[in-house]
C-alpha cells in the first residue's frame, strides 16, 4: 500500500473527479461519464490546482473501530492518527501497529489506484465548485496485523475548490468484517472478525502565496468568506458551514494577527489573534483546538485550510471580499 509522490499528477490525468476532494455542496443529480468528466472546465482547473499544489495540511485521521476476532475478548479503540505531510503529493499516518502508511489521501492524488467509484456529484456552493465521490477504501493495514478485510464501510469525500486551492474530508462509517491470519505452533490459521468503522479526515492544499495579505484598500481591515466541510467526530456524520477569516490591523505586515470563526449547523468556534507567517497559520492542539490554513493567489484572494476540535475535524476554502 506504499504510494508515491507523483500521484497528485496522476490524479490530474483522469480522476480529479473519481479519486478527489469530493463534494456533494451543490445540487444533486446523476453520476456525470467519466470522459464528461474531463471535459468540464471546472474540472480541468481542478486537475491543474492539484497539478501546481506546493501544499498539503491535515490534522490526522480520525478513526473509531470495535471488532471481536473469534472467543477472543473484543478489540476497541479510538483515536486521532498523526499525519505527517512531507510534501504537496502524500501524507503518512502513523499507527501503531504498522508505522507509517499512506492515508486517505491516496484517493485524491492517484488517480491508477481501483477505488470502485459508485456515485460522483458535481455542484457548486457560494462561490466554490465541488464535488462528491463514493467509493471503496482499503483500510486493513489501520487496523490489524495480517488482516484481510472482506467488508468495510464505504468512503465519501466531500470537497471544494477555487482558483488556487481545495479543501476537502473524506468520511467512513458502517459494519466491519473480515479474516486475521494466525500462526499457532508453526500452524497458520484464520480467525474471523466482525465489528464496526468509523473514520473521518481533513486536508486542504494549493499552491500557496508563502507570503502575508497586504492592505489593498482604505479600510485598514480584510475579510475572506467561504464555506466548511466536516465530519462529526463522535459520529462521523457530515456537517456543512461557514468560514470568516478577518485581519484588522496591517501595522506589523511580517506578523498579522488573524481571526477565525468556524459556524457548523448550530457548532461556533473562534480562534482570535492567531499569527499569520509568511502566508499560513497554525494554533491549538489536534482533537481541541486546532487550526491551520494558508492564504493563495493573486492579492492573496483566498484561503483554505483545517480544523479539528472536540466535535468536528474539517476542512475550508474562503474568498477575499472588495
Amino acid at each position: 500500500m506504499k504510494h508515491h509522490a507523483t500521484r497528485i499528477a496522476a490524479f490530474v490525468a483522469v480522476a480529479a473527479v473519481l479519486l478527489t476532494l469530493t463534494a456533494c455542496g451543490g445540487d444533486g443529480g446523476d453520476s456525470p461519464d467519466p470522459v464528461d468528466l474531463l471535459r468540464d472546465e471546472d474540472v480541468i482547473r481542478l486537475a491543474l490546482i492539484i497539478e501546481q499544489s506546493d501544499t498539503l495540511i491535515t490534522p490526522g485521521l480520525h478513526i473509531d473501530y470495535s471488532a471481536s476476532l473469534g472467543s477472543a475478548d473484543p478489540i476497541e479503540n479510538s483515536e486521532i492518527l498523526d499525519a505527517n505531510c512531507t510534501d504537496a503529493a502524500i501524507c503518512n499516518i502513523n499507527t501503531e501497529n504498522q508505522g507509517t502508511e499512506t492515508t486517505p489521501v491516496e484517493a485524491l492524488i492517484d488517480l491508477s489506484v481501483d477505488v470502485g467509484a459508485t456515485e460522483i456529484t458535481l455542484g457548486s456552493r457560494g462561490e466554490f465548485d465541488t464535488i462528491g465521490i463514493t467509493s471503496q477504501f482499503d483500510v486493513s493495514d489501520l487496523i490489524l496485523n495480517d488482516a484481510e478485510i472482506l467488508r468495510a464501510p464505504t468512503a465519501t469525500t466531500f470537497g471544494l475548490w477555487g482558483e488556487d486551492g481545495f479543501a476537502a474530508v473524506t468520511i467512513g462509517d458502517g459494519p466491519l468484517s473480515g479474516e486475521v491470519r494466525q500462526e499457532v505452533l508453526g500452524v497458520e490459521t484464520t480467525v474471523p472478525f466482525t465489528g464496526e468503522l468509523g473514520f473521518a479526515m481533513a486536508y486542504a492544499g494549493g499552491n500557496a502565496a508563502n507570503s502575508n495579505p497586504e492592505d489593498t484598500g482604505t479600510a485598514g481591515s480584510a475579510t475572506w468568506e467561504g464555506i466548511v466541510q466536516a465530519a462529526s467526530v463522535r459520529n462521523f456524520n457530515r456537517r456543512e458551514g461557514t468560514v470568516r477569516i478577518l485581519i484588522d490591523d496591517f501595522s506589523d505586515p511580517s506578523d498579522l494577527p488573524v481571526d477565525v470563526t468556524i459556524d457548523v449547523e448550530g457548532y461556533s468556534s473562534t480562534w482570535d489573534d492567531v499569527s499569520v507567517t509568511s502566508g499560513g497559520f497554525t494554533t491549538g492542539v489536534v482533537g481541541s483546538d486546532y487550526l491551520a490554513g494558508n492564504f493563495y493567489g493573486q492579492d492573496h484572494a483566498e484561503a483554505y485550510g483545517v480544523f479539528d476540535t472536540l466535535q468536528y475535524t474539517g476542512s475550508f476554502g474562503a474568498k477575499r471580499g472588495n
